[in-house]
């Protein structure tokens, strides 16, 4: 959608969401953390939309439906192989 995200620092989000690139990560159960993130987003216009417009263009490379399920597929290919 083209929208910077802030969202909890986990595993399978970091493999989504790059720091500051395309979005903010935050640590896990921290209220001051999400606040702050959204904060200076808020009152960053430019920031936001480069963070949003960034995070459309990994979206339409690498997590569109049909790339998606050929990069799953080749993953658990890659498990087989193991």
């Amino acid at each position: 959608m083209g929208k910077a995200i802030v969202a909890t620092k986990t595993h399978s989000l970091a493999s989504y969401i790059e720091d500051g690139v395309t979005g903010r990560l935050v640590p896990s159960r921290s209220a001051d953390a999400m606040r702050t993130a959204i904060r200076e987003l808020l009152n960053d216009n430019h920031k936001r939309h480069e963070m949003g417009r960034r995070a459309r263009e990994f979206a339409v490379k690498n997590v569109e439906a049909e790339i998606f399920a050929r990069n799953l597929a080749d993953y658990f290919k890659s498990l087989m192989v193991k």
